[in-house]
């Protein structure tokens, strides 16, 4: 008589995953394997002394994108003028809005090079005696930042030109045949009036 020792193994499983990661947190180490690009992969677990599969991992794995555009418009900047990015700002928006693996939340900063240092663009108009500004752009989002290369823009200075005063850093400046009057980074009417919105006379 044969006797038959059977052992029955439980039937094999499969568990699904799926994973975003940053670059940065790669390479990545999933049951022995180091990941480095995204992709489907495949894993297998063994019973100890078997030589058949108990479990398989499937792994679906994509990697958040941190991509800046190849280019941008570049602002008009004008002495006396707050330099506005609107445009190039949406340029980024709608780069980051067209990738589906954009890393999240995403927010977009300009900078302008002051004495050597770079400082958060503000509302401040170009000051007088500057030919050129330096800029650069970022995207802050969950996997960090990155930054554009530096932005040269030259300052126009079409219309604008010194008033004799003994006081220095004033201007006047011509638009539509009107005349302006930059001082102290603020624009005047002619009659001495404050105009609040310089973008609307076209300053």
């Amino acid at each position: 008589m044969e006797i038959l020792h059977l052992t029955i193994l439980s039937a094999t499983t499969t568990e699904y995953e799926e994973l975003v990661l940053c670059s940065s947190e790669l390479p990545y180490d999933w049951y022995g394997q180091t990941l480095t690009e995204p992709g489907n992969y495949t894993a297998s677990e063994q019973y100890t002394g078997m030589e058949c599969d108990s479990v398989v991992h499937e792994l679906t794995l994509n990697i958040y994108t941190q991509t800046l555009p190849s280019s941008v418009t570049l602002p008009i900047v004008r002495m006396g003028e707050a330099i506005d990015v609107t445009i190039p700002t949406a340029e980024i928006q709608a780069h980051i809005a067209a990738d589906t693996w954009y890393a999240p939340d995403a927010l977009i900063a300009w900078y302008i090079l002051d004495n050597s240092n770079w400082a958060t663009l503000t509302d401040e108009p170009v000051s007088s005696g500057i030919n050129e500004v330096v800029m650069k752009y970022a995207v802050d989002s969950d996997c960090g930042s990155v930054e554009s290369d530096r932005i040269i823009i030259p300052v126009e200075t079409t219309g604008v030109e010194n008033i004799p005063t003994d006081e220095m850093g004033v201007y006047k400046v011509v638009r539509d045949n009107q005349i302006f009057i930059i001082r102290g980074g603020k624009i005047y009417s002619i009659v001495g009036h404050t105009i609040e919105n310089g973008m609307s006379i076209g300053l």
